[in-house]
């Protein structure tokens, strides 16, 4: 029998009407595994735009199945549903900036292993980028600077390296 969470526990966060349950001690395909654990939540929210010169309305649902093992056992359903919800925030700011800034669907080689190693480089470098900005740019850390424009403006650099080459000449 499974142990699923007696009753569903209710909020609202940043507009939304959120449903979580838990399903637990349930038998996994690779027996290795054990035991895992599902958070389930179910969200509802009110999308408004503008079509044309008319406000409207759209209501909208998401739902949401975490899966965990028993690592995580003591980590409250709501901590799961945080760090799920924060991982997808992850993503979606990655895939957001490697695509148009770092040339992402243009892959020119079509090798499985080139492909692969083409996508890890990139995927390095935006890493690095993003790592030395956020410690070492005061103003993309203040918001008075995007890390786009950072990008551009070293770039640009890059096209005057005759300023840059005192700073290798030894």
């Amino acid at each position: 029998m499974l142990a699923t969470s007696a009753s569903p526990l209710r909020w609202q966060h940043d507009g939304r009407g959120i449903e979580r349950r838990e399903v637990n001690d349930l038998d996994f395909t690779l027996p290795e595994l054990g035991k895992v654990r599902v958070v389930l939540s179910d969200e509802t929210w009110t999308e408004r735009k503008i079509q044309g010169e008319q406000r409207q309305s759209e209501a909208k649902s998401s739902h949401w199945r975490w899966l965990t093992t028993d690592r995580l056992d003591r980590v409250p359903g709501q901590v799961i549903w945080q760090i799920g919800h924060r991982r997808s925030g992850i993503e979606n700011h990655a895939f957001n900036e490697l695509t148009p800034a770092y040339d992402l669907e243009n892959c020119v080689r079509h090798e499985s292993v080139a492909m692969e190693v083409w996508l890890l480089i990139r995927v390095l470098d935006f890493v690095l980028f993003e790592l030395y900005a956020r410690l070492h740019c005061p103003m993309v850390r203040q918001g008075a600077q995007t890390l786009r424009d950072l990008r551009d403006d070293l770039f640009l650099a890059l096209g005057r390296w005759e300023e840059l080459a005192p700073l290798w000449s030894g």
